[in-house]
């Protein structure tokens, strides 16, 4: 990631979608900049090559200038979109980036609570227009763009020069739904759990228990939005051992229970 990027926006559109409605636009593209966040509901979408797939409350989608936006929905939602232009430190237009340093596409965002309040703020400005120009507006996308960046940031990190912690990473991520010892990964790739907990740390910007329950709680909240499942089978996929340890540590990281997650999120 460049650090160097500075998010300096001019918001040129702000819409307003819903309250829970469905997405009539199948297709666009368009000349500028471009980024979508669903508070209710969920989607599908696809940006220009990429393969399509899901979005909702917590994903944020940043689409390029003149590149094909896809999207339809699955259930009825409650969104914002924005069409801006976007300039670095020295005043000029940004028309591309470097994918390897700022992607495109959805990433998720684990602050719920302060894009909650973000969108409330927009809410109360309502939607803007070409030509109207809302300075506290665009300070809100900048906000939304900051959350991004972040969560970038921190995936970065995971493309760690340390192959092995690589792998490591990827084991995590492809078993987070099975009972996973810390102990037995570092002894797995020859290391001491200590040695290998500070790789880890070193490489990916937190402990393996971290990120471990970061990708877990990324499946329970898909499975909290798009199934009916009960918590104990929600607990059960995402690798915990009851539904009460699950919602502990649901709400723990997420400031919110399951269950209100669910309520909150899912139209």
């Amino acid at each position: 990631m460049n650090g160097k990027l500075l998010i300096a926006t001019h918001l040129l559109r702000h819409y307003i979608i819903g309250p829970h409605r469905h997405l009539v636009v199948p297709i666009g593209s368009y000349p500028n900049w471009s980024l979508m966040y669903a508070e209710e509901g969920s989607y599908q979408f696809g940006v220009g090559n990429q393969s399509d797939g899901e979005a909702g409350p917590g994903d944020i989608i940043l689409i390029p200038p003149n590149m094909a936006f896809r999207r339809k929905s699955l259930t009825p939602v409650s969104a914002h979109f924005f069409v801006f232009k976007w300039f670095d430190g020295q005043g000029e237009e940004i028309v591309s980036l470097d994918e390897t340093d700022f992607p495109y596409g959805k990433v998720s965002i684990r602050d719920l609570n302060r894009l909650s309040t973000t969108c409330g703020h927009l809410r109360a400005v309502g939607e803007v227009v070409q030509g109207n120009s809302n300075d506290f507006a665009n300070h809100m996308l900048q906000d939304m763009l900051y959350l991004y960046r972040q969560e970038v940031t921190s995936v970065q990190r995971s493309l760690s020069k340390d192959q092995l912690i690589h792998e490591a990473a990827k084991h995590i991520r492809n078993q987070a739904h099975t009972p996973i010892s810390i102990q037995q990964l570092a002894a797995s790739v020859g290391l001491s759990q200590s040695r290998f907990t500070r790789r880890f740390n070193a490489s990916l910007g937190m402990l393996p228990s971290e990120y471990l329950t970061r990708i877990r709680l990324q499946i329970a909240r898909d499975l909290l939005i798009d199934t009916d499942k009960k918590m104990e089978e929600i607990a059960e996929l995402c690798g915990y051992q009851n539904g009460f340890y699950f919602s502990r540590v649901f709400t723990k990281i997420m400031q919110i229970s399951p269950s209100e997650y669910r309520r909150t999120y899912r139209f």
